[in-house]
C-alpha cells in the first residue's frame, strides 16, 4: 500500500486541473456527500470490526486549534519541522472539472475511498526519524493528516484501509489505533472527520493532549486566510540530519542527489513559508528568512538560479513531448509553464528573500489545457500498449523461427489445399497460450462449431481499439506476391534479400479492415496502390512489425513504391527510410 504515491498523484493532477475565476469570485458551495457513497470500500478486518467506527473518533482536538476559515493544525504536533497542506475540495470548486481529467482525479480519489468533493484538506508532514525503529534509508519520518467535510467521507477511507496493511488494534489511553509492525505509519481517527497516518509515536503525542506550540505550528498560524495550498519549514532541526545524511553510504545513491542540493539550501535558511492561491493575482508567494544578510543574498542567487534551470528544463521536455500530433495536446500547458517562469520576481530585504509568480493569463484555461494534454498522454500511453503487444509478437514470431526454421505462414491448409486456421492461431505456443492452442481442432476450419467456440478467447496480445469486441484483430501480415507470409512455403530469414531491417511483416490495420483472430484472412494488398489496403488508418500513421523485430509508426503519405518495397522481401526494389 503506498500512500505516498496515491496521494502525490492527487496532489500533481489537483494543481494542474484546478483553474481559476476571478480574483475574488466567490467559490461554489460543495455538496455535501451522502452516506451511501463512502460505503463501498474494502470489508473491515476481524479485529476492526470489533470496534465501531462511530466511535473511534472520541478524542479532543489540541489546543492549538486554528479555527476555519483559516488552516486547520489541531493534529499537527510539535515534532514536525516541515509541512505542506493542500485544500482539493476548495481548489477544485474554484472552477468545476469534466471531461478525462475529472474522471482521472475521482479514480484518484476513489482507490484511497473517498470523493474529492468531501477531501477538505490533506496535509503532508516531515520530521525526524524515529531512531529507535529499524534503520532506513530515507533521512525523514513522513505522516499524513486528511480532514473530511463529513463523516462519510472518514469512513469511506477508514473502510478502504482497515484489514489491508492496518489491521492490528492498539489502544492508548483509552483510544484505539490501528498499526502493522511493517509499516512505518499507523491509522487513526481522533474525531469525526479526521484520519491520521503518522508515525506511533506521533499519534501517542496527539492522543495525548496538548502540545507545546513549535516553530512550525508559529510559521503555520501566521498564514492570512486559508490559501489553496501552504508550506512551512523550519530548517533548523532539519540541517543536522541531512549533514548526517549526506556523509552517510546510502547518500552516495544517485537517487538522492536532491539531498546534497537540499543541504546547501537549508545551510542558509532560518525558515520559510508557500502560499499558492489560484483565485489570487499573486499565483504563488515563497518567503524564505535567512540567518544574516550574507545568507540572504546566497538564497536570492539560487532562487535565481533555479528559476533558470527549470526554464532548461522545460524547454528540454518541450523538445521531447511536443512532437507529432500528440504533441499537440502538450503545447499550452508548456506555454503555461513558461509563461509562469518568465513573471517570476526575487526580492530581498536584509535576512529575508521573496519569490513571487504572478497568475500568468493563461491560467484561467487551465483546466481546458490540461484535458487536453490529458487526452495527449492517454492517446500516447494507449499507442505504446499497443507497439509493446505488436512487438510481443515479434519476439513469438523470432522464436517460432528458430525452432521451425522459419516463418509460419500466413494460413495452415488441409490436404486439398483449403485454408484452416490463422498464423496467429500457430503462434500461441510461443505467446505463452500452449493450453489454448491445444483446445483447436487443427484439422477443422476456423469456423467450424468447435473452433467458432474459440474466437471469444482471444489472447490480450492480439486486442486492438476498435476490433476486440467480437474477437477481432487489427494485426495483419500484407497478402500480395512477394510479402513474406503470402510466400507459398515457408520464408526463412536467408530468403529476405532486401533485408529484414527493409522488410514488413505485419502492420496494424484500420478498424475497419479488421478480421476474427482466428480466421486465415489478412489483408489482401494492390502493389500499385498499398496503402488503400490499409483502412482508415490514423493520420498519425500506422504500426509496422519489421523483420528484424523493431515497431515503427509509418505516416499515411508514404509513397507507394516505397511503401511496396518494404512489403516485400525479395523484391530487389530500392528502400528508403518511411518518413
Amino acid at each position: 500500500m503506498d500512500f505516498t504515491r496515491k496521494i502525490c498523484a492527487l496532489w500533481a493532477a489537483g494543481l494542474l486541473v484546478a483553474g481559476c475565476n476571478k480574483a475574488g469570485a466567490p467559490p461554489v458551495e460543495p455538496r455535501p456527500l451522502p452516506v451511501a457513497e463512502a460505503q463501498h470500500a474494502a470489508p473491515l478486518s476481524e479485529a476492526a470490526a470489533g470496534q465501531p467506527l462511530a466511535e473511534v473518533g472520541n478524542v479532543a482536538p489540541a489546543s492549538h486549534v486554528v479555527e476555519a476559515p483559516h488552516l486547520e493544525t489541531s493534529w499537527i504536533t510539535d515534532d514536525y519541522f516541515a509541512a505542506l497542506i493542500f485544500h482539493p475540495r476548495q481548489m477544485l470548486h474554484h472552477q468545476p472539472l469534466a471531461g478525462e481529467s475529472r474522471a482521472w482525479l475521482d479514480a484518484a480519489a476513489a482507490d484511497l475511498g473517498f470523493t474529492l468533493d468531501d477531501l477538505d484538506q490533506v496535509c503532508f508532514l516531515v520530521g525526524p526519524p524515529d531512531l529507535a525503529e529499524p534503520k532506513s534509508a530515507a533521512p525523514f519520518a513522513t505522516g499524513w493528516v486528511f480532514r473530511f467535510a463529513t463523516p462519510a467521507g472518514q469512513q469511506g477511507m477508514l473502510k478502504r484501509f482497515l484489514g489491508e496493511a492496518h489491521s492490528k488494534q492498539t489502544t492508548y489511553q483509552g483510544h484505539v489505533y490501528y498499526k502493522d509492525e511493517r509499516a512505518p505509519v499507523v491509522l487513526c481517527a481522533p474525531d469525526k472527520t479526521t484520519v491520521l497516518l503518522v508515525p506511533e509515536r506521533s499519534v501517542k503525542k496527539a492522543l495525548g493532549g496538548a502540545t507545546p506550540r513549535s516553530e512550525l505550528l508559529l510559521r503555520l498560524g501566521a498564514v492570512q486566510d486559508r490559501p489553496d495550498v501552504v508550506g512551512a519549514v523550519d530548517a533548523k532541526p532539519l540541517r543536522p540530519l541531512l549533514r548526517r545524511f549526506t556523509l552517510s553510504d546510502e547518500a552516495k545513491n544517485p537517487a538522492y542527489a536532491w539531498a546534497h542540493q537540499l543541504s546547501d539550501a537549508v545551510h542558509h535558511l532560518d525558515e520559510a513559508t508557500l502560499t499558492v492561491d489560484l483565485a489570487d493575482e499573486t499565483l504563488a508567494r515563497l518567503t524564505m528568512d535567512a540567518e544574516d544578510s550574507e545568507s540572504a543574498q546566497r538564497l536570492e542567487e539560487m532562487a535565481q538560479g533555479y528559476r533558470g534551470a527549470a526554464a532548461l528544463v522545460l524547454s528540454a521536455l518541450r523538445g521531447q513531448w511536443v512532437r507529432g500530433e500528440d504533441g499537440k495536446g502538450y503545447a499550452p500547458l508548456f506555454a503555461l509553464g513558461r509563461e509562469t517562469l518568465a513573471g517570476i520576481t526575487t526580492s530581498r530585504q536584509v535576512r529575508q528573500v521573496v519569490v513571487e509568480a504572478p497568475a500568468p493569463a493563461a491560467l484561467a484555461d487551465l483546466p481546458q489545457t490540461l484535458e487536453a494534454a490529458l487526452v495527449a498522454a492517454t492517446r500516447g500511453a494507449a499507442r505504446q500498449e499497443r507497439v509493446r503487444r505488436l512487438q510481443m509478437i515479434g519476439l513469438a514470431l523470432h522464436n517460432y523461427h528458430v525452432v521451425k526454421g522459419s516463418f509460419p505462414l500466413a494460413a495452415s491448409r488441409d490436404v486439398a489445399g483449403r485454408p484452416l486456421l490463422s498464423w496467429r492461431v500457430h503462434l500461441l505456443p510461443w505467446l505463452g497460450e500452449t493450453e489454448l492452442y491445444q483446445k483447436f481442432r487443427l484439422d477443422q476450419p476456423w469456423d467450424s462449431p468447435h473452433n467458432r467456440a474459440l474466437i471469444a478467447h482471444m489472447p490480450a496480445v492480439f486486442h486492438t481499439p476498435g476490433a476486440a469486441q467480437d474477437g477481432r484483430t487489427r494485426m495483419v501480415a500484407p497478402m500480395a506476391p512477394g510479402t513474406p507470409l503470402a510466400a507459398s512455403r515457408p520464408v526463412a530469414l536467408n530468403d529476405f534479400t532486401d533485408g529484414p531491417d527493409q522488410t514488413i511483416l505485419l502492420v496494424e490495420c484500420g478498424p475497419d479492415r479488421s478480421v476474427p483472430w482466428t480466421q486465415p484472412e489478412d489483408m489482401p494488398v494492390d502493389l500499385n496502390d498499398p496503402l488503400a489496403a490499409l483502412g482508415s488508418v490514423d493520420k498519425e500513421g500506422f504500426l509496422s512489425l519489421y523483420g528484424d523485430g523493431r515497431v515503427e509508426i509509418i505516416r499515411p503519405v508514404i509513397a507507394a513504391h516505397a511503401l511496396k518495397a518494404l512489403f516485400t522481401h525479395a523484391g530487389g526494389e530500392p528502400t528508403t527510410s518511411s518518413p
